[in-house]
């Protein structure tokens, strides 16, 4: 291998393991940033039955996937007693805990 050569080498090394870096990096900060959005999202609704929460959230860009764990839906039960007096008490109601949801097929450029 001449020096031409291992120069081209060094640097394309050096170029990829930079790239690499950057999608590291670029990868965490948008899974911290989607996980934080999604959290304000979910409880930003005054009127709504149903409370929604996750322990965390992970972010796969590269694969196209979102994994939620630890979901948990509870009954708000302020906004029950207030439809408990106006009359529009729903006829069932539903509680419930998933271990994990996995979205996949998400394009990153659509985040």
């Amino acid at each position: 291998m001449n020096l031409r050569q291992k120069k081209i080498a060094v640097f394309g090394g050096l170029f990829l393991s930079t790239l690499f870096l950057c999608l590291f990096f670029i990868n965490g900060f948008l899974s911290s940033f989607t996980e934080d959005l999604l959290r304000e999202r979910l409880s930003e609704q005054p009127n709504k039955l149903y409370n929604i929460s996750f322990e965390k959230l992970k972010l796969g860009v590269f694969k196209g996937e979102i994994k939620l764990s630890n979901i948990i839906m509870s009954i708000d039960t302020n906004y029950l007693d207030s439809l408990k007096t106006s009359k529009h008490y729903p006829k069932s109601l539903y509680s419930g805990t998933v271990d994990e949801i996995k979205l996949s097929g998400i394009n990153a450029l659509d985040i």
